[in-house]
């Protein structure tokens, strides 16, 4: 029988826990204590006898540098998730089977293939922006060892762009709906109660988009815009008023694309930008030709 290990957990971390979802996501900005909470689902989960318990980041190398760290390592005051003398350690295997329980196997997803072979009874994904979807659906794919608990993909993230796909998957921006066998876990960094309040007021420096998907953990923008204050609730918006004239913006190029812009300019000078064509490798003809159109 596996020995009982015990944490103190932050409310949402128990919730993250707790889940009996198919699919399920812990969504937080700084320092919101996801990985801890991945690795302690993962450890609830590894107990039970029998389990094979995945666990996966985008790249192996950065998969032990953080992750395994929080799971076997202290972590200044914080102690290893999983206790030392409860487990036995094949780095060569890149398994550790828990006493009395079931094992943890450690991956990167960088070749796909390697793992195409795995039968878990569950997996757990650190910083899943990484992955696209197809690395998802491989995952689901392995996730079908029976051992008596439900099977499970769990993964804990910062915020993305609003058009990544697990803003889609589970429902985290814009209309979007989750889907069925998804849940969501949102948290922000004030929900760590364990924080020094230095920290936090550290935080208070970041503002506008950086604030709001880095402290709050809303899904609104994406790493290295240029025009970070774009925000697609703001500044997407149905018009029913006719534009007083129009004109056309283009920036040309061949290699980098040409790119042409559809202004319309309203009785108050405010500009609207209503179409937009963007093409490499078109020849002056073509773009005299598309501007007329």
């Amino acid at each position: 029988m596996a020995q009982v290990i015990r944490h103190k957990l932050l409310p949402k971390q128990a919730d993250f826990v707790e889940s009996q979802a198919r699919e399920l996501l812990y969504s937080g900005a700084y320092a919101a204590g996801k990985t801890r909470a991945l690795c302690y689902r993962l450890v609830a989960r590894a107990q039970v006898e029998g389990s094979r318990e995945g666990l996966c980041r985008k790249h192996l190398v950065t998969l032990k540098a953080s992750t395994l760290r929080t799971l076997l390592e202290s972590d200044g005051q914080a102690p290893p998730v999983l206790p030392p003398g409860t487990y036995d350690h094949n780095k060569s295997e890149k398994v550790i089977r828990i006493h009395g329980g079931g094992e943890i196997v450690y991956f990167g997803l960088d070749d796909p293939q390697k793992i195409g072979s795995y039968n878990l009874s569950g997996v757990a994904v650190d910083e899943a922006v990484e992955l696209d979807l197809q690395d998802w659906h491989m995952l689901i794919g392995r996730v079908r060892l029976d051992v008596g608990m439900h099977n499970s993909v769990y993964a804990v993230c910062n915020p993305g762009a609003p058009s990544h796909w697990l803003a889609e998957r589970f429902g985290l921006a814009l209309d979007y709906k989750c889907k069925d066998g998804c849940e969501v876990i949102h948290t922000k960094t004030g929900d760590n109660v364990f924080l020094p309040a230095s920290y936090i007021e550290s935080l208070t420096t970041l503002t506008g988009v950086a604030y709001r998907r880095y402290v709050e953990g809303q899904w609104c923008a994406s790493d290295g815009m240029v025009y970070d204050l774009w925000d697609r609730l703001v500044h997407v918006a149905e018009r029913d008023r006719a534009q007083r004239r129009y004109i056309i913006g283009m920036d040309a190029g061949y290699r980098n694309p040409t790119v042409m812009l559809l202004v319309g300019i309203d009785g108050e000078d405010r500009l609207h930008v209503e179409r937009e064509w963007y093409k490499t490798q078109q020849l002056e003809v073509e773009v005299a030709r598309k501007a007329k159109e």
